[in-house]
C-alpha cells in the first residue's frame, strides 16, 4: 500500500491551528458583543406592527380626545412588553448558542438584562466553540485543507523486470518529487435527452351526445320538411362517426352536441292537406258563368295557387292555413250575375204600350227608365242588386204615365177600334150578325168624321161599336152532325130494346132541330153531337 504525507511541516500546521482558535475566539466576542448590543437596542417595528399602526392612525381622527388618551398608554405599554420580550429571546438565542450561562449584575434586574463577558468567559466561549468545532461535520473546504493537493511517496512500488536493464532504487529516490498535475474537473456530460412527456389523456364524456343521437334516430321524416330533416341528418351522421371513433377532445364533443341540436331545433313540421284538398274540391265545381268576371277570376287565382301549392306535396302549416284563408276569402267575395228575366218582362211590357194614349212627359220618363234597363240587360257582369234596382225603375215609369184628356183620349180609342173592325173576316160569321156589325161601324165611321166630338157621344159610340163586334156570330160547321143523322137513321128499332131506343130517338130529334135552325151556333151543333153519339153508343141489342 502507498501511503501519503504532506510535505508541510508539523510545526507550521500547529502554528496555523493556534492563529484559528486565536481567529476565531475574536469572532466569538464580536459575536457576542453584537448580540449584547441587539439585546438593549430596541428592534425595529415589524411590518404587521407599521399597519397595525397606520391602521390606528386612520382610526384616530373619530376617536374622542379621551379615548384617544386610553388608546394611546394602551399601544405604549403593549409596545414596550413586546420589545422586552424580543430583548429576551436575542439575549437567550446567543447563550444557548455557545453554551454560556447568564448573570445578572443587579438582582431587580435579574432576567431581564445580560452581563457583559469577562476573560474566563471569552475563555469558556473559544473551548466551546472548539469542542464544537471537533464535533461538526468536516466541510468541503476542509476537507481540502486537511487533505493537500502535494503528496511526497514514502517509497516507489517495486515493478517486475521486464528486461535486461534494472533501475536502481538508489536512483529512482534521488529522482526529484514532480508534482501531480492538477486535478482536471470533469467534462460536463449532455444528459441524455428524455422523450417528450406524454400530455395525460383526457377521458372525454360522450353521453350528451349519445342520447341526443337516440333522441334523433327516433325523428320520423314523414313528420319534417325534407330540407330541415336533410340538414338532421348531415349533423346526425357527424356525431353517429364521433360516437364510432371516440377520437375526438370534450371541446369537439361539446360543438357537435350543439350543432346537432341547432339541427333538431330547426326541424320545420310538415302541413296537414286535407282541409285545403276538400276545399280545393268544392271549388273545381263551381259554376263560373253565374258570377262576375272579377269575383270569379279572383277566385280562379285563389283556385290555382292552392293546386300549385297541393301539387309541391310537402308545405307548413303555415303555408297552408294562408292558401286555405285566401280560398275561402275568393268564395266569400263571389259575386253572382243578376237574374234578368223579370227585368226582360217588364222592358218589353214598357215597349208595347199603346204611346199616344199618353202625355210626352210621362213618356220621356218610361224611355229613360227602360234605356237604362236594357244597359243592365246587356251587362254581363251585372249583379242582382243591379237588376232588381232597374225593375222597380221601370215599374215606377209606367205607374206615372199619364194619359191624354177627352175627349182626345175616347175618340183615339174608338179611332182604334174602327181600324180593328175594318180588318176582321166577316166571311165566317152569319150574315144576319154581320149586317149588325156593319151598321154600326159605319155610323161610328161618321162621328169621327163629324169634328163635333162630346166626351159623352165618343165614349157611347165607342161602347155601341165594341158591343157589335162582340155579337158577331161564326157560321156553324154542321158536316159531323149530318153525317151522325144518316147513320141513326139506318138502324132497325126491333133489333134494340126499348128504353136504350127512346133514348136514341130523343137525341135524334134534338139533333134534327139543330140542323133546322138557321141561328144555331157551333155550339149548339157540338152539343147535338155529342148527345147523338152517347145515345148510339147506349143502344142495347135484344
Amino acid at each position: 500500500m502507498k501511503t501519503n504525507k504532506p510535505i508541510f511541516d508539523k510545526e507550521l500546521l500547529k502554528n496555523k491551528k493556534l492563529l484559528g482558535i486565536v481567529a476565531a475566539v475574536t469572532v466569538c466576542t464580536g459575536t457576542v458583543g453584537y448580540a449584547t448590543y441587539q439585546a438593549f437596542t430596541p428592534p425595529k417595528q415589524q411590518a404587521t406592527e407599521k399597519f397595525s399602526g397606520e391602521k390606528e392612525k386612520e382610526t384616530d381622527s373619530w376617536i374622542i380626545p379621551e379615548d384617544r388618551r386610553k388608546k394611546s398608554s394602551v399601544t405604549t405599554k403593549k409596545s414596550q412588553a413586546k420589545k422586552n420580550k424580543t430583548t429576551t429571546d436575542v439575549s437567550t438565542d446567543v447563550f444557548e448558542r455557545f453554551g454560556l450561562v447568564e448573570t445578572a449584575k443587579d438582582s431587580d434586574n435579574k432576567g431581564t438584562m445580560k452581563s457583559s463577558l469577562s476573560p474566563k468567559e471569552l475563555v469558556a466561549v473559544a473551548q466551546s466553540i472548539k469542542d464544537k468545532e471537533a464535533t461538526k461535520q468536516p466541510t468541503i473546504l476542509d476537507q481540502v485543507l486537511q487533505q493537500p493537493a502535494i503528496f511526497k511517496p514514502e517509497k516507489s512500488p517495486q515493478k517486475p523486470v521486464t528486461d535486461n536493464t534494472q533501475t536502481k532504487p538508489s536512483e529512482e529516490m534521488d529522482k526529484p518529487v514532480v508534482p501531480l498535475p492538477p486535478v482536471q474537473p470533469e467534462t460536463p456530460q449532455e444528459p441524455t435527452p428524455q422523450p417528450d412527456p406524454q400530455p395525460p389523456v383526457a377521458i372525454v364524456d360522450y353521453q350528451v351526445l349519445a342520447r341526443l343521437v337516440e333522441n334523433a334516430e327516433g325523428l320520423p321524416a314523414s313528420a319534417y320538411m325534407t330540407a330541415s330533416y336533410q340538414a338532421m341528418q348531415n349533423q346526425l351522421k357527424v356525431a353517429k362517426t364521433m360516437l364510432a371513433e371516440r377520437q375526438a377532445t370534450q371541446a369537439q364533443v361539446n360543438a357537435q352536441v350543439e350543432a346537432l341540436q341547432a339541427a333538431i331545433d330547426q326541424l320545420v313540421l310538415r302541413g296537414n292537406f286535407s282541409d285545403l284538398e276538400q276545399l280545393v274540391a268544392q271549388v273545381k265545381l263551381i259554376q263560373r258563368e253565374n258570377y262576375t268576371t272579377e269575383s270569379a277570376q279572383r277566385l280562379d287565382q285563389a283556385y290555382e295557387q292552392a293546386t300549385a301549392l297541393i301539387q309541391e306535396g310537402e308545405a307548413t302549416q303555415e303555408r297552408i292555413d294562408e292558401a286555405l284563408n285566401q280560398l275561402n276569402q275568393a268564395i266569400m267575395h263571389l259575386v253572382e250575375r243578376g237574374e234578368k228575366a223579370a227585368l226582360q218582362a217588364i222592358v218589353d211590357q214598357a215597349k208595347g204600350i199603346d204611346r199616344a194614349l199618353y202625355t210626352a212627359e210621362s213618356l220621356q220618363v218610361l224611355d229613360e227608365a227602360v234605356g237604362q234597363a236594357q244597359q243592365i240587360l246587356q251587362f254581363v257582369d251585372a249583379t242582382q242588386a243591379q237588376v232588381d234596382e232597374s225593375v222597380q225603375l221601370v215599374q215606377a215609369a209606367l205607374a206615372q204615365l199619364q194619359t191624354i184628356g177627352e175627349p182626345d183620349y175616347s175618340l183615339l180609342q174608338l179611332t182604334r177600334l174602327i181600324e180593328v173592325c175594318e180588318q176582321m173576316d166577316l166571311t165566317e160569321y152569319t150574315e144576319q150578325s154581320v149586317a149588325v156589325f156593319t151598321e154600326e161601324l159605319a155610323r161610328a165611321k161618321a162621328f169621327v168624321s163629324s169634328g163635333e166630338v162630346t166626351e159623352e157621344a165618343a165614349q157611347a159610340q165607342l161602347a155601341a161599336l165594341q158591343q157589335a163586334k162582340e155579337q158577331l156570330v161564326k157560321k156553324t160547321d154542321k158536316t159531323v152532325l149530318t153525317q151522325l143523322i144518316q147513320e141513326v137513321a139506318q138502324l132497325e128499332a126491333s133489333n134494340y130494346t126499348s128504353d136504350s131506343w127512346a133514348t136514341l130517338d130523343q137525341a135524334l130529334q134534338t139533333a134534327n132541330q139543330v140542323m133546322a135552325d138557321p141561328q144555331a151556333t157551333q155550339e149548339h151543333v157540338n152539343d147535338a153531337v155529342s148527345a147523338l153519339q152517347h145515345a148510339k153508343a147506349a143502344l142495347v141489342e135484344v
